[in-house]
């Protein structure tokens, strides 16, 4: 029997901070990189990721990662980080997640997010040398027992 899970994402995301705090007027942008019109906005880019992949228990930062796990697959959402939220929760991952970039700690900050896969991963052995990966689709309904079934199989053995 399995005995450990996690997930692994993969996403696109562009996280904001506005100078002006006008955090709620700003359009939801193109998360896929298509070009739209120009639009005038004050918002500062502090960072942007194109189907980027991570799992889930390897993410530090807890806004983050709790804006992940609220979220279903291909859905799009912008979540608002208050400074309330920053004062009230302490969270020791936010300063590696904003690294090299031009944070202002005492600003909100604006995470528009696109969830495009979820990867159920199953740890057999808790030691990660055996591991399953399930896509998860949330379509769909349950096989028959006189139902065809299609499925990859890949086996690694020692990374070949």
């Amino acid at each position: 029997m399995p005995n450990e899970e996690f997930d692994e994402v993969t996403y696109n995301m562009r996280l904001w901070q506005s100078p002006s705090l006008s955090l709620f007027d700003a359009p939801l942008e193109s998360l896929d990189g298509a070009e739209e019109e120009e639009v005038k906005t004050d918002h500062l880019i502090l960072m942007s990721h194109k189907a980027a992949e991570i799992s889930i228990d390897k993410i530090k930062c807890q806004a983050f990662k709790k804006a992940l796990q609220s979220m279903k697959r291909n859905e799009k959402c912008r979540f608002t980080v208050s400074e309330e939220f920053l004062a009230e929760n302490e969270d020791e991952g936010m300063e590696e997640f904003f690294a090299g970039t031009t944070w202002d700690k005492t600003k909100a900050f604006v995470m528009d997010v696109e969830l495009l896969k979820l990867i159920k991963v199953e740890d057999w052995y808790k030691d990660r040398s055996t591991v399953m990966r399930t896509l998860r689709k949330g379509k769909g309904r349950s096989p028959y027992t006189d139902s065809l079934i299609y499925f990859r199989l890949k086996i690694e053995v020692n990374g070949n």
